[in-house]
C-alpha cells in the first residue's frame, strides 16, 4: 500500500536528519564518488555545545563556498556549491534541533492531499546513508497517481520554476514555516525560524537570495517552501505532481491549463519565485503521454531486452532507439541514461558486451553528462580492461583542457586515481591554472597515487598561496585542507586535522 508524505517524515528522527544531511549530504551526487563527510558527522556528533564553541575559533560571520559546474541532461551546465564544513554543520544542526516542529509544519501542509504531490522527497532509505536522492523513485511506496489524475482530462501542463534554488529568498523560509507577519516579528526576536534563515546565509557568504544546489539540506529547504505552494494549489482544486521544481498538471479544458499557470505564478510570487515561461507548455492528451520518451523506450525495451542473453543486434537496436529519442527531445541525454541503466543489468553475448562498452565510451566522450555513470554501469559491471579506461580518460582529459571543460578533466583524474593508471598527457600546470577546486584536489590525489613529486609540489605551493586569503580559502577549502599539514591550518580546520578527519574516502 502506498504511504503518505507524512509517513515518510515520521520515520525520520532528528538524529536521522542530522546524520543524513551532515554525514551523507554535503557533497552533490554529480561529483566523483570519492568524497565523504561521514567523519565530520561523527566529529560534531560527539562534541558538546561548549566544545563546539571552542572548535570554531574563526569569528568570520559569513563563508564563501566551492563552486563547480556539471552538465545537465540537455547539455546545459548547472552550477553546484559545496559550503564550508562548519557553516554546513550549523545549518544541519539548526534544522535537526527544530525537526519535530518542521516535520509537523510539513505534515500539516500535505494533510488533506490524497496522494503524494512531491515525487522526490526526503525518505529514510537505510539506517546509515543519505535521506535524499535525485535518482530514487519508488512507485510501490509512493504510489503512481498519474493514471488517476488523467481520468476525464484532455490537456497536460508542464512547467518549472525559473532557476529555483538560486532564486530562493532565505527570508521566505520563515514565511513558509510560520507566515509572513509572524516571520517579521521573528527577525526582531531571533527565534528558531530566523536561525534557519541566518544559517542558510552563512553558507552563501551572507547572500539572502539563493541557496546552494547540491547539499541535501537545500532540498529540505525547498520542500519547506514548495509544500506550502502545493497546499494552496491543491486546496484550489488543482491536481498535479511535482519533481523538485518541475510541475505536471492534468486538466479538462485549455482555459483550465491557462488558469493553472496563472495561479501557480501567483502562489510562487508570494515566496519571491517565478515560473520559467520558456519551458511552460500545454499539450493535448493522450498525445503527450504517447510521445513521452520514457514510455516509448519502455515499449522498445520489451522488443530488445526481454531476453536472458542479449545479442549484438539487441543492444545495437536498443541503443539506437535511445539515441533517436535523445535527438527528438532536444538532445536531452536522459533517454541514454535510462538505456544504459537498463542494459547494465542484462547479460550479454561477448560481441554485444564489446559493442556496448565501445559505444558508451564514445557517447560519454560526446555527451559528458554520461561520464557520471561510467564507473557503476560500464567499467565495474562489465570488467572493462584498465587500458580501455585509460585510453578513454586520456582522450577526455585532452578534450577537457582544449575546450576548458573542467568536469571532463577531473573525471579523467578520478578514473586514473580510482583504477590506478597514469595519464600520459597530464600537465599539472593546466590543473593549477584551472581555477577549479575539484580539479586541484583530484589532481593532488592523482599525483599522490602515482607518486608524482613535481605535481604534488606544484599543487601544495598553490594551496599555500590560496590559504593566505580567507575568501580564496573558502572557495578552495577541500583542496587546501587536504593539501596542507596541521601546522599551516587554524581554527576549526586545525581541529579537524587533529581529529583525523579526511573528506576523501580512504577505501
Amino acid at each position: 500500500m502506498a504511504k503518505k508524505y507524512s509517513d515518510f517524515l515520521r520515520e525520520i528522527t532528528s538524529e536521522d536528519l542530522f546524520r543524513g544531511l551532515l554525514g551523507y549530504g554535503l557533497f552533490a551526487e554529480k561529483l566523483p564518488p570519492c568524497f565523504t563527510s561521514v567523519s565530520l558527522f561523527y566529529f560534531y556528533n560527539e562534541l558538546s555545545a561548549n566544545e563546539n564553541n571552542n572548535v570554531n575559533g574563526n569569528n568570520k560571520k559569513w563563508h564563501d563556498f566551492i563552486t563547480f559546474d556539471s552538465q545537465r541532461n540537455m547539455i546545459i551546465p548547472r552550477r553546484f556549491g559545496i559550503p564550508t564544513p562548519y557553516a554546513y554543520f550549523a545549518l544541519c544542526r539548526v534544522l535537526a534541533d527544530n525537526w519535530d516542529t518542521i516535520k509537523h509544519r510539513l505534515s500539516h501542509s500535505v494533510s488533506n492531499q490524497d496522494y503524494i504531490i512531491s515525487r522526490i522527497h526526503l525518505r529514510k532509505m537505510k539506517e546509515d546513508g543519505p535521506l535524499f536522492s535525485m535518482n530514487y523513485k519508488n512507485w510501490k511506496s509512493d504510489g503512481e497517481p498519474m493514471p488517476d489524475l488523467i481520468q476525464g482530462k484532455k490537456y497536460v501542463v508542464k512547467t518549472d520554476i525559473s532557476t529555483c534554488f538560486p532564486s530562493i529568498y532565505t527570508h521566505a523560509i520563515p514565511w513558509a514555516l510560520i507566515g509572513k507577519s509572524e516571520a517579521k516579528r521573528a527577525i526582531r526576536n531571533r527565534n528558531w525560524t530566523d536561525a534557519i534563515d541566518k544559517a542558510c546565509q552563512r553558507c552563501t557568504n551572507g547572500q539572502t537570495h539563493g541557496i546552494l544546489i547540491g547539499p541535501h539540506a537545500s532540498n529540505l529547504i525547498s520542500e519547506i517552501i514548495l509544500t506550502r505552494v502545493d497546499q494552496s494549489m491543491y486546496d484550489a482544486g488543482w491536481r498535479y505532481v511535482r519533481a523538485i521544481d518541475d510541475f505536471t498538471c492534468y486538466v479538462d479544458r485549455y482555459e483550465d491549463a491557462q488558469g493553472f499557470i496563472e495561479q501557480l505564478r501567483e502562489e510562487l510570487s508570494k515566496y519571491d519565485l517565478s515560473l520559467n515561461e520558456r519551458k511552460t507548455i500545454i499539450e493535448e492528451l493522450p498525445f503527450a503521454i504517447n510521445h513521452d520518451w520514457m514510455q516509448k523506450l519502455r515499449n522498445i525495451q520489451e522488443i530488445y531486452c526481454n531476453k536472458d542473453l542479449l545479442s549484438y543486434h539487441d543492444v545495437a537496436g536498443y541503443l539506437s532507439a535511445a539515441i533517436s529519442l535523445m535527438e527528438d527531445n532536444q538532445k536531452n541525454a536522459a533517454p541514454l541514461t535510462y538505456a544504459l541503466k537498463v542494459l547494465s543489468g542484462k547479460k550479454m553475448k561477448e560481441t554485444a558486451k564489446d559493442y556496448y562498452v565501445k559505444m558508451l565510451l564514445h557517447l560519454a566522450y560526446v555527451y559528458p553528462y554520461l561520464v557520471h555513470h561510467l564507473e557503476e554501469y560500464v567499467f565495474d559491471k562489465f570488467n572493462v580492461p584498465i587500458n580501455k579506461i585509460m585510453e578513454f580518460s586520456n582522450l577526455s582529459y585532452k578534450d577537457g583542457v582544449m575546450h576548458k571543460n573542467v568536469e571532463k578533466i577531473y573525471f579523467a583524474l578520478y578514473f586514473a586515481w580510482r583504477y590506478g593508471f597514469n595519464l600520459p598527457d597530464v600537465d599539472f600546470d593546466d590543473i593549477v591554472s584551472s581555477n577549479s577546486c575539484i580539479c586541484k584536489i583530484l589532481g593532488l590525489m592523482y599525483a599522490e597515487r602515482t607518486n608524482n613529486l613535481e605535481g604534488k609540489d606544484a599543487l601544495k605551493q598553490n594551496a599555500d598561496k590560496l590559504a593566505e586569503d580567507p575568501s580564496d580559502f573558502d572557495r578552495n577549502w577541500l583542496f587546501i585542507y587536504e593539501a596542507l599539514p596541521k601546522g599551516k591550518l587554524k581554527y576549526e580546520w586545525k581541529a579537524y586535522k587533529e581529529a583525523g578527519i579526511s573528506f576523501i574516502k580512504q577505501d
